[in-house]
């Protein structure tokens, strides 16, 4: 006569209770008490946003990416990974296009620039993208709490109440759920080289 002992009395008793809940699962209801829940919804859009990465004082006017700003720009481009980048848009300036040039290769985005005067128009474009597109914006220290405003996603902690800090590099915002008539959610994240 053979002894069942209890680990195997448990054991079989588990696999017993899950093939039977397996199998009433498989089985066809008639009909369901309540209708499955809503898809979310498609007509949203998401935008990323980030300040360009440190700078170099080679030119007053127009600089070019540092060397952390370059490694802060690969940092970006780990964080994204897989991400679909549907959009990207940056200012005139070369530290702004610099910054974000291998995220839009490997997405096969071409940025856009818009004028960094004009942060209000850039919100109208983020609010016309596609239903179901991410887009990036690198901006600058004063054009990106402009844009989030458009939105209705103002950020929190700005210096003087209006701008980032100077030597803020590392903010990363997503803003999700731009829709019309809805208020967005904000998310402010930081980020390193």
């Amino acid at each position: 006569m053979h002894s069942i002992s209890r680990r195997n009395l448990m054991g079989s008793a588990a696999a017993l209770a899950c093939a039977s809940a397996l199998g009433r699962a498989q089985t066809p209801q008639e009909s369901p008490a309540e209708p499955p829940p809503p898809a979310p919804a498609l007509n949203q859009r998401t935008l990323i946003m980030v300040r360009h990465g440190e700078k170099n004082a080679d030119d007053p006017r127009d600089p070019t990416l540092s060397e952390a700003g370059m490694q802060r720009a690969a940092a970006l481009q780990r964080l994204l990974g897989e991400t679909r980048i549907t959009h990207v848009w940056t200012s005139e300036y070369k530290r702004t296009k610099d910054f974000v040039a291998a995220v839009a290769r490997k997405n096969e985005v071409k940025p856009e620039a818009f004028p960094g005067r004009d942060p209000l128009g850039l919100a109208e474009r983020i609010k016309a993208m596609p239903a179901g597109s991410i887009g990036l914006v690198v901006g600058h220290s004063n054009t990106l709490p402009e844009i989030a405003k458009a939105l209705r996603a103002p950020l929190s902690n700005l210096a003087g109440g209006t701008d980032l800090r100077e030597d803020e590099y590392d903010r990363l915002v997503v803003i999700s759920g731009i829709r019309d008539g809805e208020l967005p959610s904000l998310l402010e994240l930081r980020y390193g080289a």
